[in-house]
């Protein structure tokens, strides 16, 4: 166990309290191990502090040395030449180092390492704040062997939505990474696109066998389920150009961890290019679950089937189904958006409104708020899934609207004339306001919501379908007065439904449908699996619903 704790495994991990609890806990288990006490193993040089992510530059330029100095004869030795000849030599003499020597040795390495970095054209590496982590500089027995890389890469990546990634990363992601351009995605999947190609600067073709995993090295990866998610679209491309998954083994709506609610899967693949059409899958029943916490043989309780591979949703564990006669597709028939994003909803948002009197005036309550404003001013808003389920309107919140109903914005001129109240309301605000996303709303028509997406769609006949329901749902809204959130504290937010233009949809049999146990049926089975029974429903899933033909006006 010693020998492979201290020459066979290797890690890294942005958080230096990250890596001081592998390390304890690997000598735990070296010292569980072993009947004769003995000096626990120096791990500092196997388990490192470093950004995985990060492209290092430092670290291509050695990349590019080393090829060019591959099987040349050279006539005399540069300053380069000699640095890594030092590194080498420190390296090796580490390797070879007796545990009460080891500590002297690795203080060579990591100078040896540091004078390597600066005649390769950088300064020494901020250990301060995780710097970009260069494998093949601190790692080169395992990136200058055969495979070039690991022989299995075993990760349970940080679970971050792009919402909640810092704004000043965005830009590096999408450029390195072709699985982080989804528009929504989850840092997760950049660390599995990191194990299978190199983090290049050109994203859109990708080097494979240059990622952590070499050549032909394993991948095994606790994920978040990204199997049916729009925005992974471009990770299940990628999987699929060489054809890299060997096993997808689906939790469905277990919970894995349990301080934390996440539906998670376990992602098993290979570094080596394939030319398979399709990749097995399993799922795991209630009966797998509970023989694994129990420690009985679970794998004859697991369901399995074969997906084939492809940028769209992948049906895990469940039979496609054909269209059948008499049945069309949404798509076909309907455009989808997504619900309205103010960006601040403590000012636009009210819990509840109430009449006083007949000139129009009603009062607003909200957080903290309590305000006179103009009725005409404030629409029904849907803010949580839980505002939508049946054909009900559950919710009795309201939206402060600055719109003209074609969906562009109300001049200051025509909201001080038209709805003086909810003028001087937004002027009251107007530095919250002002003082979203950084400050990118205090000039021009700052009382503008976050984005115009879905704006003019929620002021036209529609059908407004949760994201999450617990059973079928859809609510007609045919004359165009009920806004919807992307998102909200219910869960989840709505979709709208409208007629392609062209198309004459009978938009109160479509909602009639939508609410049948048909619709709930394939629901069911295509939806995402959540918690008590409710099934989570995106965009492309429910463009791919079958609906039947009879809805076309």
């Amino acid at each position: 166990v010693r020998h492979y704790v201290s020459a066979c495994l290797f890690g890294v991990d942005i958080s230096p309290d990250a890596v001081g609890i592998a390390q304890l806990r690997l000598w735990l288990h070296v010292a569980v191990g072993e009947e004769t006490p003995a000096a626990l193993p120096d791990l500092g040089y196997n388990l490192r502090v470093g950004d995985s992510l990060a492209s290092d530059p430092i670290e291509d330029r050695l990349v590019e040395e080393l090829t060019i100095r591959r099987g040349t004869v050279r006539l005399g030795l540069d300053g380069l030449d000699l640095a890594l000849n030092r590194a080498t030599s420190a390296h090796k003499a580490f390797m070879d180092a007796q545990p009460g020597d080891r500590a002297p040795a690795f203080a060579e390495l990591e100078a040896a390492e540091h004078a390597l970095r600066a005649e390769l054209g950088g300064g020494a590496a901020d250990g301060s704040t995780a710097p970009p982590f260069a494998w093949t500089l601190h790692f080169p027995e395992v990136f200058r062997g055969p495979n070039r890389g690991f022989d299995l890469v075993i990760a349970n990546p940080p679970y971050v939505r792009w919402a909640k990634i810092p704004a000043g990363k965005r830009d590096g992601l999408r450029t390195r990474y072709a699985s982080m351009r989804g528009g929504n995605g989850d840092l997760a999947y950049a660390f599995v696109e990191r194990a299978l190609r190199g983090p290049g600067t050109n994203a859109a073709q990708p080097t494979f066998g240059d990622g952590l995993a070499g050549r032909a090295g394993g991948i095994a990866f606790i994920l978040p389920n990204f199997t049916t998610v729009a925005a992974a679209e471009p990770l299940r491309a990628l999987l699929g150009q060489g054809a890299h998954i060997t096993r997808w083994v689906d939790f469905g709506d277990v919970q894995v961890f349990p301080n934390a609610t996440n539906y998670v899967g376990l992602l098993f693949g290979t570094a080596a290019r394939g030319r398979q059409k399709t990749f097995d899958t399993s799922v795991v029943t209630p009966e797998a679950w509970e023989a694994m916490e129990d420690g009985r043989d679970w794998s004859g309780q697991l369901s399995s089937s074969v997906v084939a591979y492809g940028a769209t949703p992948w049906v895990v564990g469940k039979k496609s189904r054909a269209i059948a006669p008499g049945t069309v597709n949404l798509r076909e028939i309907v455009d989808i958006k997504v619900g309205i994003q103010t960006s601040l909803d403590a000012v636009y948002l009210f819990g509840s409104v109430v009449g006083t009197g007949g000139d129009g005036i009603v009062q607003a309550t909200g957080t903290g708020i309590n305000v006179l404003l103009e009725r005409a001013a404030l629409f029904p808003c849907a803010k949580g899934s839980g505002d939508l389920q049946g054909d009900r309107l559950t919710g009795t919140r309201h939206v402060l609207w600055p719109y003209h109903r074609d969906g562009s914005v109300l001049t200051e001129a025509e909201l001080s004339e038209q709805f003086p109240r909810a003028w001087a309301y937004l002027l009251a605000n107007r530095a919250r306001i002002g003082d979203r996303e950084g400050g990118r709303y205090r000039e021009g028509a700052w009382w503008r919501f976050r984005r115009p997406q879905g704006v003019a769609s929620a002021i036209r006949p529609k059908i407004l379908v949760p994201a999450l329901m617990r059973e079928a749902s859809a609510y007609l809204d045919a004359h165009g007065r009920v806004i919807c959130t992307g998102s909200g504290t219910g869960g989840g937010g709505a979709l709208m439904l409208e007629p392609l233009p062209g198309i004459a949809v009978n938009l109160e049999a479509l909602a009639s449908f939508l609410q049948s146990p048909a619709h709930w049926a394939w629901v069911a089975v295509y939806g995402s699996p959540q918690r008590d029974g409710w099934r989570g429903i995106d965009r492309t899933r429910l463009l791919a619903s079958p609906v039947p033909r009879t809805i076309l006006a």
